[in-house]
């Protein structure tokens, strides 16, 4: 089924609802406030359809919500700085629209996030560092953006669960840091078509559940 127009306002009506899923669909333009009178969604896939414009800053009052998917729309603007103060919040998938500007760092405050998934947007500036402090993470995605800056030497010393780090396209500089060989239960890793440098350390030994590992389109030797 394939269904097409707008979100209805009285969908916010229905007070009760915890869990809302109209992922691929064709619904489209932006969405209404009404839909902040769910106080109870813990669950909201509105993946893959075309709704356009700044996504709202209120998703930031949705207390209880633990999965948010807006993958595959169109889009626009700044990244909300709201949504870190979803502080229930596991899984944050993003990914394939337009967002422009940075990363809040308020998003270091999400302390039960698992999944982040922002690649192939147009984020750009410095990734901020307080993504790298939340221990709960499992997967982060945050390839083909127009990042820029240096990778740093404890970058991923709080990350010991981390099974999927996409870096790649992401315009960053440096050495690969020796701190990333503590993240034991790495399976993927992607680092290709960044500015690194110098060569790939023996330590990579150390990832030995590693399945994926891409570096190409680096200076590295």
């Amino acid at each position: 089924m394939d269904l097409i127009g707008t979100i209805p306002s009285e969908l916010g009506s229905l007070s009760f609802l915890e869990w809302v899923d109209i992922h691929y669909n064709s619904f489209h333009d932006s969405l209404p406030i009404e839909l902040t009178n769910l106080h109870r969604l813990k669950y909201l896939n509105f993946g893959n359809n075309n709704f356009n414009g700044e996504m709202p800053s209120w998703f930031g009052y949705f207390a209880k919500l633990q999965s948010l998917y807006m993958y595959g729309n169109n889009f626009t603007g700044v990244f909300p700085s709201t949504l870190g103060s979803l502080s229930k919040l596991e899984k944050l998938i993003l990914y394939d629209n337009d967002f422009k500007g940075q990363i809040p760092i308020t998003i270091g405050n999400l302390s039960k996030l698992k999944w982040l998934y922002l690649d192939d947007n147009n984020l750009s500036g410095s990734i901020p560092s307080s993504i790298f402090n939340i221990s709960s993470l499992l997967h982060i995605g945050l390839g083909s953006n127009n990042f820029f800056g240096y990778v740093w030497s404890n970058m991923f010393d709080y990350l010991p669960q981390l099974s999927y780090l996409d870096l790649g396209e992401c315009q960053l500089s440096g050495r690969i840091p020796m701190s990333l060989f503590k993240c034991k239960e790495l399976q993927v890793l992607y680092l290709y078509e960044n500015r690194l440098e110098g060569t790939v350390p023996s330590e990579i030994t150390n990832l030995t559940s590693l399945v994926h590992f891409s570096i190409g389109r680096n200076n590295i030797s």
